[in-house]
């Protein structure tokens, strides 16, 4: 090889040195400005937001707008409270339903006030409320009257009856009525000695029979301890037994 042949071989390597040097420079470069997967190198320092404008969807978190926050000042007003009410099924008070203390009406809540005015309460009925006492008639006697009313249909007397001695009455002289389960007279038993009533003249009153009355003195075991509610006739009569 000619010495000038060498001179050209050698500019041109050095010719290709240097522009496999430049590519492989270059290509370096390229891959740190242009790679988007390899880190924060992507990023251009001079292209950065300025925080005050960084949207806030970027960050993760939402930056509260002061205007928009309730502050202290819009808190429930207290005056406007209405105290325990009706708690819904969503969890919140119903305030039309809470009574409010001051517009209870005492008059409505005194316990003093009664239904029953004693002054209109109607009194017992008595004896003497009925056409008769014999109409009076009670559920009670003693120790007072109770339930009582009077009963216009019932006897006004004795000779209401068909027979006085059928006369007889539930309490002393109330509550009278005619009993025809009663004897009539003295026909009526086996004997008058067997005739008892409470009274005898002037007409028999409220009577019954006694079939197992003595009917002379020997039927007292001839003690002489026989005796009759009336002696002429005898009627009624008894044995008298000494204790």
């Amino acid at each position: 090889m000619s010495k000038h042949s060498s001179h050209r071989l050698f500019s041109t390597l050095i010719v290709m040195g240097a522009s496999l040097c430049a590519d492989a420079c270059a290509g370096r470069t390229t891959g740190d400005v242009t790679t988007d997967a390899e880190g924060p190198s992507t990023q251009d320092s001079g292209t950065t937001d300025d925080p005050a404008t960084t949207d806030a969807t970027s960050s993760g978190s939402t930056t509260a707008d002061p205007s928009s926050s309730t502050s202290a000042a819009t808190t429930e007003d207290p005056s406007t409270s209405t105290g325990p009410g009706t708690v819904g099924s969503d969890g919140e008070t119903d305030p039309d339903t809470t009574t409010d203390p001051a517009t209870t009406d005492p008059a409505t809540t005194d316990p003093t006030t009664s239904d029953t005015d004693p002054a209109t309460t109607e009194p017992e009925l008595g004896p003497d409320d009925c056409d008769a006492p014999s109409q009076f008639v009670c559920e009670d006697y003693f120790p007072e009257y109770d339930n009582c009313f009077c009963d216009p249909d019932a006897p006004a007397g004795p000779e209401d009856c068909e027979h006085t001695s059928q006369w007889e009455c539930a309490w002393s002289e109330y509550e009278c009525s005619c009993n025809p389960e009663r004897p009539a007279g003295p026909e009526d038993c086996v004997g008058p000695h067997a005739f008892f009533c409470d009274s005898y003249e002037p007409v028999f009153l409220t009577c019954h029979c006694n079939d197992d009355a003595p009917m002379n003195p020997e039927d007292c075991f001839g003690r002489g301890l026989f005796g009759c509610s009336w002696d002429d006739p005898m009627y009624g009569c008894y044995c008298v037994i000494p204790i």
